[in-house]
């Protein structure tokens, strides 16, 4: 019983090795019968089958060329006879029926009635009939690389432009960008760099806050477009705000000495500038306080200018009473 099985099994093997052609003639050694139609491994072809050559197993090859070189100028009837025509690659489940386009696929595509431009075309689609993955490139002209997700909607774009400018897109509303980092920043972060330092040589624009050590921007009733957790050191801050002159305006009141004496003893601080206390939990605006103690350093102006004139008339007062004593 043994032998018998053994001799069945290599019968199988032996008949699944032999090659066929479409009217089931076996090419049998060096001396066998000539084939015609389509051929077939391991496997008898039909005569309305597409394949020329059709394999029952797996292929080895040291070099395999694929040529389906179509010339310039060729007319299709649509976009789907345009595909299957042009087709050199096609491997995988069959996914479209229609052109006979399965998961993979390449296409060499000549100028035609439909295109203005030789273009080679290079994808992968899911079982869905949804295409993930698309690279092309124009002979003359542009390339484009585009990642869509399961809805056929594009997430990652890379492309040359029709003037020479290379463009990476994310169109997506929850992309993000990690360099040395896992993980989900979403929806404070959408690009993180971790574990090192990044460098724009150009400037960096942005319509929203800027953070350095905090993401906190509101103080108060304010919000500010940057917020720093630290120190600042600058060479110069440029700061436009309203300024003090109007105390040197004619109908500007000045207080008397003696009412701003009195404000201190009570508040212990100058009118209208912050206390201690103050600065302390809320801080300055540094604009506004520079303004502010412009106000009281032309105030002080002023007082000086005042005393100056009395003193003036002091002298004045004083010599006139010595001229007089004298004479």
């Amino acid at each position: 019983m043994k032998k018998i099985s053994l001799l069945i099994g290599l019968a199988v093997t032996f008949s699944y090795s032999q090659v066929t052609d479409q009217n089931g003639i076996f090419a049998v050694g060096s001396g066998g019968s000539s084939l015609t139609g389509n051929i077939g491994i391991g496997l008898t072809p039909s005569s309305s089958s597409n394949y020329k050559l059709e394999i029952n197993g797996a292929l080895k090859t040291v070099n395999l060329e694929l040529t389906n070189s179509l010339p310039e100028g060729s007319t299709f009837i649509n976009w789907n006879d345009l595909a299957k025509k042009s087709t050199v690659l096609n491997v995988g489940t069959l996914i479209d029926l229609s052109n006979g386009t399965r998961g993979m696929y390449f296409l060499d595509i000549p100028i035609s009635n439909l295109t203005t431009k030789s273009l080679m075309y290079f994808g992968i689609d899911d079982r869905n009939l949804k295409q993930r993955f698309v690279f092309t490139a124009e002979a003359n002209g542009a390339s484009d690389l585009s990642l869509n997700d399961k809805n056929q909607i594009e997430y990652f774009k890379a492309l040359e432009m029709s003037d020479g400018s290379k463009v990476v897109q994310m169109s997506n509303t929850n992309s993000r960008l990690r360099i040395g980092a896992f993980g989900n920043y979403l929806p404070e972060h959408k690009f993180v760099v971790k574990d090192g330092s990044a460098m724009i040589e150009g400037n960096i624009l942005t319509n929203n806050n800027i953070g350095i050590g905090t993401n906190s921007f509101v103080d108060g009733v304010d919000n500010y477009r940057l917020s720093v957790e630290g120190k600042i050191r600058a060479h110069g801050v440029k700061v436009y705000t309203a300024w003090a002159d109007f105390v040197f305006n004619k109908d500007y009141k000045l207080l008397p000495l003696d009412d701003v004496r009195k404000y201190i003893d009570i508040n212990g601080h100058l009118p209208n500038i912050p206390s201690a206390k103050d600065v302390n939990e809320e801080g300055v605006e540094l604009g506004s306080m520079s303004a502010k103690l412009l106000e009281k350093i032309e105030e002080l102006t002023l007082y000086l200018l005042k005393q100056d004139a009395q003193i003036k008339v002091m002298e004045t007062e004083l010599s006139n009473l010595k001229k007089h004593r004298n004479g």
